[in-house]
């Protein structure tokens, strides 16, 4: 989990001043997860669920795998989370990411 955050910390620094809004930064660090890591991430907590488990049969556990702070074009600081799901006792992860105006 330390090497994702270390990474997922690299991808939210490149995004710093690049972005207009929280939806616009939240969808930059998506991509750059995606890219750099190959990590699996969902748009939503429900969207995670039903790749981890279509059937709704495994317990989900979620855990914040990363943070970091962010910066918007206008200097707006934002919390950036990154949400790890998997289903209890299996090494498959999906994640998702919260963004916040702090």
């Amino acid at each position: 989990m330390i090497t994702t955050n270390i990474k997922f910390n690299r991808v939210v620094a490149k995004e710093n001043f690049n972005n207009n809004s929280i939806e616009e930064l939240k969808n930059a660090i998506e991509r750059g997860i995606l890219s750099e890591t190959g990590l699996i991430v969902a748009s939503d907590m429900k969207k995670a669920k039903e790749i981890l488990n279509p059937d709704g049969s495994l317990e989900i556990q979620k855990t914040v795998a990363g943070e970091a702070i962010a910066f918007l074009a206008d200097e707006t600081a934002v919390s950036v989370r990154l949400i790890q799901y998997n289903p209890h006792g299996l090494l498959k992860f999906v994640y998702t990411i919260k963004a916040t105006e702090i």
